[in-house]
């Protein structure tokens, strides 16, 4: 059974982890008793599952996690039903969790008179079904009233598993309002017509003709769409674990499996497939935590659950063409294990719809703002300040709401939107204004001035910030330099740079890539030689991003020479204000100037200036790569860019041409999968944790992103499209072609995309060079 739910873990001092306790559980069980290939005999049985491990699971308390305590069951949440669900999809379970544990005892739980049936869920006893999706259950067959009972006419369609369930919850339709009828499935007037799938298990499609039904009882909308809600997150964490376990079957194929005299994995080819199924894996991943979050805080469940629907649809699909394509022949026989996730894969895409049909479920991604966020609160005061300083204690709405009235108010009109980089002179106005009202380092920890927001607080402050058009400052010491310093340098340095950082009054840029030390950094040939108290710095570094305003560069330099490429490495801190520095511009395909040349001729470093161990930068670099890939796969960019097509798309009267808007929907989900996927990593730093080797994920999904709106702006502006400069779209501005220059060198800084998939390869999937 499971554990009480009021047992504390002593060894923690608190409340255990219950998530992670059941996770645990389930996943003992199904590597006991749920061996993907028992699937084999079940083909042609009478029955689609094992009805013994059905009642195990019972027993287990797993059919009463949704139930509430006073009914009989465990009463928790989505997080639950994702955590089992998970699990049976890595086994590709074919017993009818989803349908009987989630739906019907969600359903039937929300109900008057139902506590029989109810009983029955939890025991085990009987197996029921139900639609599991909004568009399954508009569905509704006819009821009218007969006496005491009631007479249903109609057809459900395809109904998951009726073939084989004892009792269906069928949605009626009444002139009183909506009924949920409950139907033994060998009631007169009922026919079940068996369905056979892909994986041998049988659906049924489901009709009625003058069924006397005495159990027909009204339900309400609300109950239907949480239901409805908990089903999308059930569907959608079956999917993630089926995903998760055909990529670890192939990625092992990828190991051991070898052609021309080498494995299969060490073909980089390969390798970048590979790592573009796991980056899609880990974005379902970050979608379903962001829709049980929402779900479980009471908020937009439709919403959430065709969002993570459409994500894990999309998934399965991308999975499963290239667990095949990766095994080769025999990928495509049934012999071969992988095709019991195939089979498995596409009878639960189609049961949950297909990534194209959740598109329709969401017509606030066309717009841009949700009818909770039309309706937001009255700000608070503009000079207010929470208790303790803490805004992750306000209200989400709260804090959006107050955050964009007072960038509307304090924000230089002639700044919206502009398109390049700003120099300092242009921008530090601003910056002086978000340092006074203490806004400047909202990821910094409140001791150090910052406003210490958390994951789900920094991404409302970007959205708005993006939202309005704020313009990005030379901000590399608060983003970059800062958190290093917070995280590795000593007290005196943090004294030294952290006050100045945060004023503006040194401006910093990065001294990492030099003309033959790109993606490969390591190696990099500037040199800093130690001279008594001093290190003698020679050397070029390009690609500076605000070298021209900036006062101080953050800097590897090779002190080592004989040692090993990254052994051999240092970080400096150096002014760049001295004798010895010269800083010329590099201009742009937009012909603005983003990027610096940096060269550095015996140039004076003092040794209190080394941030860590003498020949240990490298270890620093890592950590800073890290925030940055955080920077650069902030969803900042993107969520500017796609408010600029949306504004493109209502003045060009685009909204109404379909192939255009499902590609804006499309675009707009990878958005908020983003989004999703950077809340995760930012929460992991919030928690001082480093980020692993796969936070490279997030800078290439981020910057793919922006290049695929960067193109559909080119799209959507037409004859605009070839013309510099700003042109007016209805009642904005917008230059076309800034986000197609800007977006060009995304993929190719901080480590190019396809070094960041060579990385991933190695270190993360575990591929042979």
């Amino acid at each position: 059974m499971l554990p009480p739910m009021t047992h504390a873990n002593p060894a923690a001092g608190g409340e255990p982890d219950y998530a992670q306790l059941l996770s645990d559980s389930v996943a003992d069980y199904c590597a006991r008793a749920l061996e993907p290939r028992r699937l084999r005999a079940l083909h042609g049985a009478s029955q689609s599952f094992d009805r013994q491990a059905w009642r195990d699971m019972a027993e287990l308390g797993w059919c009463g996690l949704l139930v509430p305590e006073a009914q009989g069951g465990v009463g928790l949440g989505a997080q639950a039903v994702a955590s089992v669900c998970r699990e049976l999809g890595r086994v590709v379970a074919a017993e009818p969790f989803i349908e009987s544990a989630v739906m019907a005892a969600s359903l039937l739980s929300s109900l008057n008179g139902a506590a029989a049936h109810l009983a029955a869920l939890l025991d085990g006893a009987a197996v029921y079904s139900a639609p599991v999706t909004p568009a399954a259950w508009q569905r509704a067959v006819q009821a009218r009233r007969d006496g005491d009972a009631w007479l249903l006419d109609g057809e459900l369609g395809q109904v998951p598993l009726a073939a084989d369930a004892d009792v269906l919850l069928m949605p009626a339709r009444s002139e009183g309002g909506e009924l949920l009828c409950v139907v033994p499935r060998n009631a007169a007037g009922l026919t079940v017509e068996s369905v056979t799938l892909a994986d041998d298990t049988r659906d049924g499609r489901v009709s009625c003709q003058a069924l006397r039904c005495e159990s027909c009882l009204p339900i309400s909308a609300a109950a239907v769409a949480r239901s409805l809600a908990l089903g999308a997150v059930a569907g959608s964490a079956y999917m993630l674990g089926l995903c998760e376990a055909l990529l670890d079957t192939t990625l092992e194929y990828l190991r051991t499996r070898r052609q021309f005299g080498r494995a299969l994995g060490s073909f980089q080819a390969l390798q970048h497939r590979a790592v573009d199924m796991f980056m899609h894996v880990r974005l379902t991943r970050a979608a379903l935590d962001a829709a049980v979050t929402s779900i479980d805080a009471g908020q937009d469940s439709a919403l959430a659950g065709a969002r993570v629907r459409q994500r894990a649809c999309d998934t399965v699909t991308r999975v499963l063409r290239e667990a095949i394509q990766l095994h080769g022949a025999i990928g495509y026989t049934e012999q071969c294990d992988v095709s019991l996730y195939v089979q498995r894969g596409l009878v639960m895409s189609a049961r949950h719809g297909g990534a194209i049909t959740q598109l329709r479920g969401m017509p606030a991604l066309l717009h841009g703002a949700s009818a909770d966020e039309a309706a937001l609160p009255a700000p608070l005061p503009d000079a207010y300040l929470p208790p303790g300083g803490d805004w992750n204690e306000v209200d989400d709405r709260l804090f959006r709401s107050t955050v964009r009235h007072w960038i509307e108010a304090n924000y230089p009109a002639t700044l919206r939107h502009p398109p390049g980089q700003l120099r300092w002179a242009e921008i530090k106005d601003w910056h002086a204004t978000l340092v006074a009202r203490g806004w400047a380092a909202p990821a910094w920890p409140r001791e150090y001035g910052g406003m210490g927001l958390g994951a789900s607080k920094m991404i409302i402050f970007i959205e708005e910030l993006e939202r309005w058009g704020v313009a990005r400052a030379p901000d590399q010491g608060i983003v970059m330099i800062g958190p290093i310093l917070q995280a590795h340098g000593n007290q005196a340095q943090r004294e030294r740079y952290l006050a100045h950082a945060l004023s503006g009054d040194e401006i910093w840029c990065q001294g990492y890539s030099e003309p033959n030390a790109g993606s490969d950094l390591a190696s990099l040939a500037t040199s800093a030689v130690l001279e008594g108290d001093e290190f003698i710095v020679n050397g070029q570094k390009t690609w500076t991003t605000h070298g021209m305003d900036a006062t101080h560069m953050y800097c590897l330099v090779r002190t080592d020479p004989q040692a090993k490429p990254q052994a051999g490495i240092s970080f400096l801190l150096i002014d760049l204000q001295q004798p010895g520095v010269t800083v010329r511009p590099i201009i742009n395909l937009g012909g603005h100037v983003d990027f610096c040349e940096v060269f550095l001729d015996n140039v004076r470093v003092p040794r209190a200036n080394l941030v860590g161990a003498l020949n240990q930068g490298w270890t620093i670099a890592k950590s800073l790569l890290g925030h940055e890939r955080l920077f650069v796969g902030s969803p900042k960019l993107c969520q500017h860019a796609l408010h600029q097509l949306r504004e493109l798309a209502q003045a060009d009267g685009r909204l109404h041409d379909a192939v255009f808007v499902d590609a804006l929907a499309r675009i707009a989900l990878d958005v908020l999968d983003l989004e999703a996927l950077y809340a995760d990593y930012a929460a992991m730093l919030k928690r001082g944790e480093e980020p692993g080797v796969d936070i490279s994920l997030l800078k290439i999904w981020s910057t793919e992103t922006y290049v695929r709106l960067s193109e559909m702006i080119l799209e959507a502006g037409g004859d605009a499209a070839g013309v510099r400069g700003a042109q007016r779209f209805g009642g904005t501005e917008i230059d076309v072609l800034s986000h197609f220059y800007n977006a060009r060198p995304a993929p190719i800084y901080a480590g190019s995309n396809e070094i960041q998939r060579n990385i991933i390869a190695k270190h993360v999937l575990k591929l042979p060079t």
